[in-house]
């Protein structure tokens, strides 16, 4: 992934994590706390602890020789009516971009203009 693309996308994750901070509101869905918050059309929600995958599909993934990534418990999902941009990452600074959709939405989450 391109630098650029790596800082666009962490300045977008910094801008949700502020509006996250401000307006979060607690939510509970399929057993998983997480923080949500609506901002200029946007849907923002913030996973701290995305739970780990469970032991036994570790297990098996191990046997069967697949590479385990490290675990990047800290999710950050934005909508717009569907998904535009997902992102998770862990407190050692690994960062995993999962989707990253261009479009206007990203104006919207100016760090200028994000509360």
């Amino acid at each position: 992934m391109p630098r650029r693309c790596l800082a666009e996308a962490l300045e977008i994750k910094a801008s949700a994590l502020r509006i996250i901070e401000a307006k979060g509101t607690p939510m509970r869905i399929s057993e998983i706390d997480l923080l949500h918050a609506e901002w200029k059309g946007l849907e923002i929600m913030y996973t701290p602890k995305f739970p780990d995958d469970p032991p036994e599909l570790i297990e098996q993934a191990q046997r069967s020789g697949i590479a385990i990534p490290p675990i990047t418990p800290h999710l950050l999902d934005i909508s717009q009516g569907r998904k535009v941009f997902s992102i998770r990452w862990n407190d050692a600074g690994l960062v995993e971009i999962v989707r990253f959709q261009r479009g206007e939405w990203e104006s919207l989450l100016s760090h200028r203009e994000a509360v």
